[in-house]
């Protein structure tokens, strides 16, 4: 199991580095939060395996604790972007773009418990205003 999330945690590096490497701006920043809700999604959809490879890691102190790591490092990407388009952004970076990745597995695996595609979509779509809602700090 462990090689899977490691799998799946590289993907999400990727990812992120190609979405949120070239941030500048703040339309950017938006740009970058939706498309990688969409490929977080893609992902999912992809591998029919990844949501219980997921559950089983939560139940794992030991991958539990992997998949935390890999979060914060993940987060710490998107955070530098983050503070290179808000500037003035008050709320540590990371900690956001940590919320933002708890946000967008969540969706994701609630899509995925969804029989119905239109009820996926409608979870994608508001899944994507929420991470934008997140990344700006929004109250």
């Amino acid at each position: 199991m462990v090689s899977l999330i490691e799998l799946h945690h590289e993907d999400i590096h990727h990812i992120v580095r190609r979405l949120f490497g070239p941030v500048e701006r703040q339309s950017d920043l938006v740009d970058a939060v939706q498309s990688l809700v969409s490929q977080y999604f893609q992902l999912f959809l992809d591998d029919p395996v990844l949501p219980a490879v997921w559950m089983g890691a939560q139940s794992s102190p030991e991958l539990s604790e992997l998949c935390s790591r890999e979060n914060e490092k993940v987060g710490r990407l998107i955070g530098v972007s983050m503070q290179r388009a808000l500037p003035e952004m008050s709320r540590n970076p990371t900690t956001v773009a940590i919320l933002l990745l708890e946000l967008i597995g969540a969706s994701a695996r609630l899509a995925l418990q969804s029989q119905e595609a239109n009820s996926r979509d409608e979870i994608e779509a508001i899944a994507k205003v929420s991470a934008v809602a997140v990344a700006f700090g929004a109250d």
